[in-house]
């Protein structure tokens, strides 16, 4: 009986000893790694004359989630202005996509692992460039006083 309580005992030592050599069982964060996204930001500039950036919706970015521990979850700050196509990526390549909705401004699409580190990508949109005074139509240029 003495040498089986031993035993017992000596293998659950070994036990512990094995699991904090590796830096824990399970769920446990042992050895986490660098954490980002490629693209970090992102700018798209309206065209010429879009000041308001009526025409900016639409635009595509594909996202790469690097390092980190799957599953990611996406957030985006504004919705409607970033929209990403997924809100749990997970995977051997994980992406996403962020489509523009309309207007100009800067939105986060912020992107959190299993243990919850955080990265972010940074969505902007920008005014086109306002028209000068000289317009063309139909070959004929005029100039505005």
């Amino acid at each position: 009986m003495l040498n089986r309580l031993n035993f017992i005992k000596i293998i659950g030592i070994a036990g512990t000893v094995a699991l904090s050599s590796c830096g824990g069982g399970g769920d446990v964060a042992g050895g986490l790694t660098d954490f980002s996204v490629s693209p970090a930001e992102f700018t798209w500039t309206a065209l010429k004359g879009d000041e308001f950036c009526s025409n900016t919706g639409g635009l595509e970015n594909i996202v790469t989630i690097v390092g980190g521990t799957p599953p990611y979850r996406v957030v985006s700050s504004v919705p409607d202005f970033a929209i990403a196509s997924k809100t749990e990526v997970t995977g051997k390549n994980p992406t996403f996509k962020v489509t523009t909705g309309r207007g100009c401004g800067e939105v986060t699409v912020l992107v959190l692992d299993y243990h919850s580190r955080s990265t972010a990508f940074t969505l902007k949109v920008e005014a086109g460039e306002a028209l000068d005074a000289t317009t063309t139509t139909d070959s004929t240029t005029t100039t505005t006083p």
